[in-house]
């Protein structure tokens, strides 16, 4: 006890020492004087399956502590894909629930074969353990190699079986105790050597010399085991028949209560019987206060069940065998159950076990053991019970779906020739499981829909809800995945998302609604549904009693593309941050590729090539793995991002091999985003003509389609192309349209393109004031910035916006901020100076002199930093003004001010004069020019020199500017409103002098 202690210091003890030296007995009676709250398992070969661990552990879990609400989480079919995680995640639960000071014990660990999976678990799980907690594990034998590396760090102790050999003391006091023959000294020494310290061989030792006091003590044997099928041999045959016969008969349950035992050995004491063999302490355990259960030592339920398969004949045995599978069964061991079935060759009744119970097994994801138990029927008996087939098809699902797909094309066959209704509509649904999870042939889908029509009638037929749901939840796959514009899509969404209370129908609910969304996305082009649907899926689930991390991790899903494709980029990678949190502690890593397939996309369209790249190169190394859909979607992505970084080596390549594991999928969305993007590539590498061919067979091939979006890729798209050709008012009409299209259905992407095509596009879309407020939206959602920034644009969304000419004002998003008395007059005489300096990059060091000339140089410096920390936060952003090797600037990506923008088109319009050709385009320019001087330069602020000099060279621009004008007006309206802005903004009098000469020319020439 006192050793147990000690080791306890250390998170794991490992108790181990041979079959009866009183491992179990040192650890529950440390358990029970010391008052420690426990967890005890028993482990055992079905162990073997990490699904029965977890689904057995879970319920020793709850049945030690039911009123605590933090249970651990179920095992479902999803967790097989992520072992690793849930292990964590569920010992974290168990650890939750557990208080300071508690055990677990796992106990028969020797029951674990060598390669048995479970060890790599229980490494994970030992590993967390926290402190003030300890897990116990009993073996018989040394820790597994997986485990022996907690021994070098002290995190596990080990008490090995010197530890728990009898003392010679001992072993006097047992004999004492327990006999009532007087020993000798010599005599005691002398079964203690014999016994070799072990606790069961002395106590038999006890039983043994009532029936042969002097046999046992000549007897010597190597080891415990054959200790004691000695000992165990002569008080088995010194017992009455009809003892021996309840000992065997029982032999056959692994744990047993009052009537059990009754019924499988024929007798009505076997009350008496048991507590008998309790008071004796004949190598019985009794568990539970109020059930009561007894259970044989593994080693006297041995030795046996080796003396009934020695004693009874054949026909017996399987009695016996048969006698205990039906009590287990009652009893709700139906694992043991069907070992006994198997042992029997029952195979009608565990065939019946199968059916009875798969459904229960696959909700605890013990697909396995499904699987084992219809592998050991002899085909005859599975081809006689075609349900057998048809859960073997449920069983493979999730670990081979091709295999599941077999099954279940066999039961539907089999079925529908029986006329089996429900059988038939099952493995119907089965079918188009089986071909969506292996996301390689949705083809497929068409035969199995063309089916569906046929046996519509039987599906009207049945009234069972869930069924309904699991049908109409499969037909909507199919529809979506590969004939989205059939007419009934939208009716048998609504068919499947009928409500049900129970975890399966929840998660059957939660794919309707990824797929729903997928529907709004690619084929109706809603975007406000997209919203919709992640809002409802996110409110049933949280209002459900019974949310599963799979239906967790579809709220995700849909929540995280709402937020993409409505332009919340950030947000939405916020949402797959939480998925990965989810997906860990769940261990469901089935959908990793495509979070990560939308991780890429969602950086490339923020333009941070950078990001895309580290996602894209990750999931490279797990390219093999990939299933054709995701490895399509894997090449488009790797294609945007080549083209993004002017990389034209591979995109062909890339794209090619996108497009045609698009074709062999049969997705016609992920092909139509491929043949698209294959133009862009084209067009990129300057085959114009390929490009416009494969452009016109898009547009073919979505003719008949209703999917706005595919509309607005391929006009963008087109627009993109005749522009790039010179062919503007051709490009005009493509983007007027493709634009109207997608302000209507709210439309920010077009998949295929890249950010700097688009803000090419919306440059384009904002000088000619098509779909403004739409295209506003576009780039700021996407945040689109052109290489070269569009100065010239005012009606481009800048983050920020200066009017320096006239009155000084700011403008915030759109929004202006109101200077009052108690403004920053330092911060804005700060922005002010860079503003008016001559070049876009401000000495630090002229900053300082201009606005802190009497303070000395580090007192100068430490109040422009403070300053500029200040005008950052006043204009909303950190990156707005810039401070780099002793020089200051305002970002051209997110501060546009008028008098850049003024000097811009002046410069534009000095490079076009000498083309007669231009002229329109100079008037154009002149009028966005003059538009905006509101007044004269920073006008009635002289605290700088610097802004009374600029302000005298910007007259002397204006004035040419306006003379300019002067040449070009065609009409007297502008003419007046040169004349009046003259007046405002030029001072110097031979200039404005100039200038009026030049306007009475005008008039005289034209008549006025």
């Amino acid at each position: 006890m006192n050793r147990l202690e000690s080791a306890l210091d250390s998170p794991v003890v490992w108790v181990a020492g041979p079959a009866g030296s009183g491992k179990t007995t040192l650890v529950s009676d440390f358990v029970r004087s010391r008052k420690r709250p426990c967890i005890w398992y028993q482990v055992d070969e079905r162990d073997v399956d990490p699904g029965t661990f977890f689904h057995y552990m879970g319920l020793a879990v709850k049945k030690a502590f039911p009123e605590n609400k933090k249970h651990v989480p179920d095992f479902s079919p999803e967790s097989l894909s992520g072992l690793m995680g849930f292990t964590i995640t569920f010992f974290e639960k168990i650890f939750d629930t557990l208080k300071k000071g508690s055990l677990l014990v796992l106990d028969n660990y020797q029951m674990m074969q060598a390669d048995a999976h479970l060890h790599r678990l229980m490494k994970r799980a030992l590993s967390i353990i926290p402190r003030g907690m300890n897990i116990i594990i009993i073996s018989r034998k040394s820790p597994p190699k997986e485990l022996v590396g907690f021994l070098a760090d002290n995190t596990m102790a080990v008490l090995l079986w010197e530890d728990l050999k009898l003392t010679l003391d001992e072993a006097r006091d047992i004999l004492v105790l327990r006999s009532k023959y007087h020993y000798s000294k010599k005599e005691v020494q002398h079964l203690h050597e014999i016994t070799n310290g072990w606790v069961s061989g002395l106590t038999l030792w006890v039983h043994a010399s009532l029936f042969s006091p002097s046999a046992p003590v000549q007897a010597a044997y190597d080891t415990p085991e054959e200790i004691f099928d000695y000992f165990a041999s002569e008080i088995f045959s010194n017992t009455s028949p009809e003892m021996k016969h309840f000992l065997m008969a029982t032999s056959f349950l692994p744990k047993m209560n009052i009537s059990m035992a009754d019924e499988i050995a024929g007798t009505q004491n076997a009350r008496d019987i048991l507590l008998n063999l309790v008071r004796q302490q004949y190598f019985i355990l009794k568990y539970g206060r109020l059930d009561r259960f007894y259970a044989y030592h593994q080693l006297f339920r041995s030795f046996l069940q080796a003396r009934a398969l020695d004693t009874l004949t054949r026909t017996e045995l399987n009695h016996y065998r048969k006698k205990a599978a039906l009590l287990l069964i009652k009893n709700g061991d139906i694992d043991e159950a069907a070992r006994q079935l198997i042992e029997c060759q029952a195979f009608d009744e565990l065939a019946e076990l199968i059916t009875t119970h798969s459904l229960t097994l696959i909700g605890q994801g013990r697909h396995a053991l499904i699987i084992e138990w219809v592998s050991t029927l002899p085909e005859e008996i599975v081809m006689k019970n075609i349900w057998l087939v048809y859960w073997l098809g449920v069983a493979r699902l999730v670990i081979s779906p091709e295999e599941s797909y077999r099954n279940f094309e066999i039961a539907f066959q089999f079925f529908s020739e029986s006329g089996d209704v429900l059988g038939k509509l099952l493995s119907w649904s089965g079918i188009i499981d089986a071909l969506a999870l292996q996301f390689s042939n949705f083809k497929g889908f068409d035969k199995w829909i063309q089916v569906f029509d046929q046996i519509k009638k039987d599906y009207l037929s049945i009234s069972d809800e869930e069924i309904q749901c699991r049908v109409a939840s499969s037909f909507f796959k199919a529809l979506v995945l590969r004939q989205p514009h059939h007419p009934s899509v939208e009716m048998w969404a609504k068919l499947a998302l009928v409500r049900g209370n129970d975890r399966e129908t929840l998660n059957m609910r939660s794919w309707t609604y990824v797929r729903l969304q997928f529907y709004y996305l690619a084929i109706k082009t809603d975007t406000r549904k997209l919203e919709e649907i992640a809002e409802e899926l996110k409110r049933i689930a949280a209002a459900h009693p019974y949310t599963s991390p799979m239906a967790t991790i579809n709220v995700l899903y849909t929540e995280m593309v709402a937020l993409q494709f409505t332009g919340r980029l950030q947000q939405s990678l916020a949402v797959l941050s939480k998925y990965r949190i989810v997906a860990g502690k769940s261990g469901i890593h089935l959908f990793d590729f495509f979070f990560s397939m939308h991780e890429a996309s969602i950086y490339l369209d923020m333009n941070n090539v950078g990001k895309a790249a580290r996602v894209l190169k990750q999931m490279q190394s797990h390219e093999d793995v990939m299933n054709p859909w995701v490895k399509s979607f894997y090449y488009f992505q790797k294609t945007r991002l080549g083209m993004m970084k002017q990389d034209c080596s591979g995109i062909e390549e890339d794209n090619s091999k996108a497009l045609a594991l698009a074709e062999e999928v049969g997705c016609h969305f992920t092909i139509l985003v491929c043949l698209l993007q294959k133009v862009y590539v084209y067009q990129a590498r300057g085959l114009r003509e390929k490009a416009g061919i494969l452009l016109k067979e898009y547009f073919d091939r979505i003719e008949n389609r209703e999917s706005a979006r595919d509309h607005f890729m391929g006009l963008l798209t087109q627009a993109h192309l005749f522009f790039e050709s010179g062919k503007e008012k051709k490009g005009l009409a493509a983007l007027r349209k493709g634009l109207a299209i997608g302000k209507k259905h709210e439309l920010l992407f077009n998949f295929s393109d890249q950010p700097a095509v688009t803000a090419g596009l919306c440059m384009k879309a904002l000088s000619e004031n098509i779909e403004v407020s739409h295209v506003q939206t576009i780039i700021k959602k996407r945040n689109l910035q052109p290489e070269v920034p569009p100065v010239h644009l005012d009606n481009w969304p800048w983050p920020v916006k200066i009017q320096s000419f006239g009155s000084f004002e700011i403008y915030i998003e759109g929004h202006p901020i109101h200077l009052s008395r108690k403004s920053p007059r330092k911060i804005f005489k700060l922005l002010k100076a860079i503003i008016a300096y001559p070049n876009d990059k401000v000495p630090a060091i002229w900053l300082m002199d201009s606005l802190w000339p009497d303070a000395d140089g580090d007192r100068a410096m430490e109040s422009l930093k403070v300053s500029i920390k200040r005008l950052r936060k006043l204009l909303g952003n950190p990156q707005a003004v810039q401070w780099k090797k002793s020089t200051v600037w305002l970002n051209p990506k997110l501060v546009w001010v008028d008098l850049i923008a003024f000097e811009s088109i002046n410069e534009e319009i000095n490079r076009q004069t000498s083309d007669p050709r231009s002229h329109p385009f100079i008037r154009s320019r002149i009028d966005s020019a003059v538009n905006l001087v509101m007044g004269p330069f920073l006008e009635g602020d002289d605290s700088l020199p610097v802004f009374i000099s600029r302000r005298s060279e910007l007259e002397i621009l204006l004035a040419h500017l306006f003379q300019l004008a002067l040449t070009h007006a065609k009409s007297k309206r502008k003419l007046v409103k040169m004349i009046t802005l003259c007046n405002k903004t030029v001072s110097n009098p031979s200039l404005s002098q100039a200038i009026h000469q030049k306007v009475v020319a005008w008039m005289s020439k034209n008549g006025e």
